[in-house]
């Protein structure tokens, strides 16, 4: 409204109220907008973020089976676990932990996958594997983040496990 006689501080003052308000409620819908692609990207990693994992598919189906499912604290994270076959009769198998949570943890924890799954195949001790493993993350690591990780090799035909516990929670064996 603008009353006669009009009053031009007055008309000045509705005027930066109004376009202060107005500015505010640009940054408003700018930020909503920023928030949902954000949630979109995260959507997208966590999809991504699945394919990385096994397909509980074992490669000794009429000796084992093998299922795992992976539920991150938040949409995406640093926790995977990993098996696959490294000789006629072995099966390596990991469960591993990076440090922190979100997608710093998430990257990490691609790099370590990679590095211990490439590792794996070259190294018939698993000690020696997560020595490998270690030194790659360590080099250049200016974040400082780490991984805990236990890590195994089983022979199918005798049921003999051979392993390296880096820094993880230590295992359980279940008899059923």
């Amino acid at each position: 409204f603008i009353t006669k006689p009009i009053d031009l501080k007055d008309l000045a003052t509705t005027l930066e109220n109004i376009t202060s308000q107005y500015n505010s409620l640009m940054q408003g819908v700018n930020a909503q907008s920023r928030l949902i692609e954000y949630r979109k990207e995260l959507e997208i990693a966590f999809n991504i973020q699945q394919t990385f994992m096994p397909n509980n598919t074992s490669p000794f189906p009429d000796k084992l089976e093998v299922f795992g499912k992976m539920f991150p604290a938040q949409e995406i994270g640093g926790d995977f676990f990993d098996f696959f076959q490294i000789s006629k009769n072995q099966i390596g198998f990991v469960i591993a932990d990076v440090s922190g949570k979100g997608v710093p943890a998430a990257l990490f924890m691609v790099m370590s996958k990679t590095l211990l799954r490439s590792a794996a195949l070259a190294n018939p001790s698993p000690k020696e594997c997560m020595m490998e493993v270690s030194h790659y993350l360590c080099y250049n690591n200016d974040s400082m983040m780490f991984v805990t990780a236990f890590y195994g090799i089983l022979n199918v035909d005798t049921g003999e496990v051979h392993y390296c516990d880096a820094g993880h929670l230590p295992p359980y064996i279940l008899s059923i």
